[in-house]
């Protein structure tokens, strides 16, 4: 960082690598790890996709968002998340690079407040959405891993 040459100290807080791509009408972003490359690296990771659409139906337009989350297992931590749509979700991706560096989890990320207006998202926005989404896959896995311990 510049500002430490002149003697002002910034902790350096990492990075994502967060980006985002607009290819023809639709927004590719990603920020943190991939699935692979989670588990290349040594994380007991697990991620989750699916695919809504950015507001209510009964609006006058809306288009699909296809999401996924890769989490570690262990943990619950976020450790990345890959957006895809025709909807302009490269902010999306800000806030879960966010979330990585504060190392929230995905019960953070399913019940974290964010605003509600049909015009802009549902009651729970499609980022909420995900992370409950991720907490029910990961609870239904714990679930599963307690009743095969069982036997």
């Amino acid at each position: 960082m510049g500002r430490n040459l002149f003697g002002k100290r910034v902790k350096y807080m990492g990075t994502q690598a967060t980006s985002a791509l607009t290819l023809y009408d639709k927004t590719l972003a990603a920020t943190g790890l991939t699935l692979v490359r989670a588990k290349t690296s040594g994380f007991n990771a697990a991620a989750v996709t699916m695919t809504v659409n950015y507001r209510p139906t009964f609006m006058p337009s809306t288009v699909p968002i296809t999401m996924s989350l890769v989490y570690d297992k262990a943990n619950r931590q976020i450790l990345g998340a890959q957006l895809y749509s025709q909807y302009d979700i490269a902010q999306s991706a800000n806030l879960i690079s966010v979330m990585i560096q504060n190392r929230n989890t995905i019960d953070d990320l399913a019940y974290v407040d964010m605003l509600f207006n049909p015009h802009y998202d549902y009651p729970w926005n499609y980022l909420n959405l995900l992370g409950q989404e991720a907490v029910e896959q990961a609870d239904s896995q714990t679930q599963e891993d307690d009743h095969e311990s069982l036997e």
